[in-house]
């Protein structure tokens, strides 16, 4: 249902670069169009096919695994939707760098708790860090064009003669 709501919002392919937010201009913007897009292919990928998600990540393919990957597909479809909709989307990547965190726990539980392959769970957590540092980068680069498209051309202190 989530998926379908989010699907009509964004409509087909050619249609969403239209219904974009923002036609992005500065690199942030670009960046944040990459992790929105990111978002929704990720989430797809973990909704609808979370064995082949947990084998290529190497924790062992269960119903708990296969459930815990579903709700964060549903997260990151979520983010994708509200990164790509939204004229300020630096929330919604401050909500991916939550969800990379929760992401890093559940990574760290499977490698104590023994995953079935703990060479791609180390690889899947270095993946994570990455797109944590990505994710708030963009957010902290997106943040800052705002607080300076929203300052005064002058402040008070900027004309000569006055204190």
């Amino acid at each position: 249902m989530v998926l379908a709501s989010a699907l009509r919002r964004i409509g087909t392919w050619r249609e969403a670069a239209d219904k974009l937010a923002v036609v992005p201009r500065t690199d942030a913007e670009k960046a944040a169009l990459g992790l929105g897009v990111f978002s929704l292919a990720l989430g797809v990928a973990e909704l609808l096919a979370p064995a082949r998600v947990a084998r290529l990540v190497g924790v062992v393919d269960d119903g708990n695994n296969r459930a815990l990957l579903r709700a964060a597909g549903l997260r990151e479809l979520a983010a994708g939707v509200g990164i790509l909709t939204h004229e300020r989307p630096s929330h919604w990547l401050w909500g991916r760098v939550g969800g990379d965190v929760l992401d890093l726990a559940l990574l760290a539980n499977a490698l104590k708790s023994g995953s079935a392959r703990p060479e791609r769970t180390v690889l899947a957590t270095v993946a994570v860090l990455g797109m944590t540092a990505l994710d708030a980068l963009c957010a902290r680069a997106l943040e800052e064009q705002t607080q300076a498209s929203e300052r005064p051309l002058l402040e008070s202190g900027d004309i000569k003669g006055q204190a």
